[in-house]
């Protein structure tokens, strides 16, 4: 919630070791759940899927222009 308040629409990965049922519908556009175990595969998908948000809105490059890269 603190990230989301700072910065909301910033991808956000939360991974946890409750099944499924036990989050409810926490999901959004811009909030992930990742449950354990996890593939790699799985989860490079989701790291992905964030960053390509992050480039899409100019998160990325706003990011970067602050750390000077």
């Amino acid at each position: 919630d603190e990230i989301q308040n700072i910065r909301s629409g910033v991808p956000v990965i939360f991974i946890s070791g409750y099944p499924d049922r036990q989050l409810g519908d926490q999901e959004s556009e811009s909030i992930s759940i990742v449950t354990k175990p996890v593939s790699p595969a799985d989860l490079l998908k989701k790291i992905n899927t964030a960053l390509a948000a992050m480039e899409a809105d100019g998160t990325i490059k706003t990011i970067l222009a602050k750390w000077g890269l």
